[in-house]
């Protein structure tokens, strides 16, 4: 199709014109793509659009020992979310000028050990010092090779053109990373109620290490039509994005959100949104054969559940028992709140 004659720019139109089932769309940005079009579409552009990234990042502020490794963790399932293998990550740590040197390694350590646990390979890492009294760390993570093949990745968009339901899985626990995050800023608080057995949040990256099997990936992968990972803004945030990204209104149930009873019990003890707390370790996906895709993941010893559609219009809805109230965008995680 030709660029039509006026003023657009050349740029413009590679971002409005848009092709379904051969056919070809012109209009307003985004426009179009609510007019005629069917649920699988809108996926269908938006899984395009995040096919042609790359590079993943993720930011930690305050960084301690399990922060640094979480954050890797979370760029890496950034990666993952768009359908690539992680690859390899750079990494920028900026500590306080009275900063020990034992405490630099032992941060650099903890990032060696998850790449190892990840496979990802540690390709720079650029150490520095600020005037600030907290330590940052800045990660960028480079995709790998797709997790499905060609020919496999155009029979996820089988039902385009077609009004095929599409359903939202989550996988993983929601708060999950925060949670842990806070059982080892708030020891004397927790330990004072709960057993130290109860609080042990080492196993948060064991279990995030079955999401980057490539077997299991792979066998998920071909039931995945799109994906966004959770992580700062927990699950709330990630569902506002599923919605931005494929510009669809949604309906999630909120009963059916997965949230692990030592994130419960934290956030009780603590004061803490679950829903909005940062929820690295969990992702959500968008499928039309949903039921195939939560039997991969139960078989692998993921946890998996269908909480949701997709569906035309802006309206993003969660359903409590018989409240209905409607999602807001992502303002400020609960992990600040509750260090407050």
């Amino acid at each position: 199709m030709k660029k039509p004659e006026g003023k657009i720019s050349s740029s413009e139109f590679d971002r409005v014109a848009v092709k379904v089932a051969g056919e070809t769309y012109l209009g307003k940005p985004f426009s179009a793509r609510r007019e005629g079009l069917s649920v699988s579409d809108h996926v269908m552009f938006a899984a395009g659009s995040l096919s042609k990234r790359m590079i993943f990042s993720a930011l930690c502020h305050d960084a301690g020992e399990e922060e640094i490794a979480y954050t890797l963790m979370r760029a890496a399932m950034k990666c993952t979310a768009a359908g690539k293998i992680p690859k390899q990550a750079s990494l920028n740590l900026s500590f306080p000028q009275s900063t020990e040197e034992k405490l630099i390694r032992e941060q650099v350590r903890a990032l060696r050990e998850t790449a190892d646990v990840l496979k990802i390979k540690l390709s720079d890492i650029v150490i520095s010092r600020n005037r600030s009294e907290t330590a940052t760390l800045s990660v960028s993570v480079c995709a790998g090779e797709s997790i499905l093949k060609a020919e496999s990745e155009n029979a996820c968009f089988k039902n385009a053109g077609k009004d095929a339901a599409e359903s939202i899985i989550m996988i993983g626990s929601a708060g999950c990373e925060g949670a842990a995050v806070l059982g080892k800023r708030n020891p004397e608080v927790l330990e004072a109620k709960y057993a130290k057995s109860f609080l042990e949040t080492g196993r948060f990256l064991r279990e995030c290490e079955k999401l980057f099997d490539e077997g299991f990936l792979r066998k998920l992968w071909p039931y995945v039509n799109y994906s966004v990972a959770a992580g700062e803004g927990g699950i709330f945030a990630a569902l506002w994005e599923l919605s931005e990204q494929t510009h669809l209104g949604m309906t999630a149930d909120l009963q059916s959100i997965l949230l692990d009873t030592l994130t419960i019990e934290i956030c009780e003890t603590l004061d803490t949104d679950p829903y909005v707390l940062l929820s690295g370790g969990c992702m959500i996906l968008v499928s039309d054969e949903p039921e195939a895709a939560v039997a991969v993941c139960a078989e692998a010893g993921v946890e998996a559940a269908v909480i949701g559609t997709l569906e035309k219009g802006n309206d993003k809805k969660i359903i409590n028992n018989d409240e209905l109230r409607f999602l807001e965008p992502f303002r400020e995680d609960s992990l600040g709140k509750a260090q407050e």
